[in-house]
C-alpha cells in the first residue's frame, strides 16, 4: 500500500497483482491435501482469503479496476471450488 499512497501506483499494483497470485497459490496447494490435513491449515487457509478480500478493498481504493476485477473473479472460482461447486480452470 505504500507504493499506491506514494503515487506509485503501477509498481504497487504490480505488488498487489504478485500478492494475490502467491495466496492463491497458497490456497490452492491447501486444497490439494488430504483431509485429515484440513483442520490443519484451515486458520492459514483463511487468513489468505483474508488477504485477498483486502487487497480487493485495496484495488477499489486506488482505483485499479481491471487488477480488482482479475483478483475478485479469482477470488469467487476459488470460493466455487471451496464450496465443492466445481473445478478451478
Amino acid at each position: 500500500e505504500q507504493y499506491l499512497r506514494a503515487g506509485e501506483i503501477e509498481k504497487g499494483g504490480e505488488k498487489l497483482r504478485q500478492m494475490a497470485k502467491n495466496s492463491l497459490e497458497i490456497i490452492n496447494y491447501y486444497t490439494t491435501l488430504p483431509d485429515y490435513f484440513a483442520s490443519l491449515v484451515h486458520e492459514e487457509q483463511e487468513r489468505e482469503m483474508g488477504q485477498l478480500h483486502n487487497l480487493l478493498v485495496l484495488t477499489r481504493r486506488y482505483g485499479l479496476e481491471e487488477l480488482n476485477k482479475d483478483i475478485d473473479g479469482k477470488l469467487q472460482k476459488l470460493i466455487e471450488h471451496l464450496s465443492g461447486k466445481k473445478e478451478i480452470n
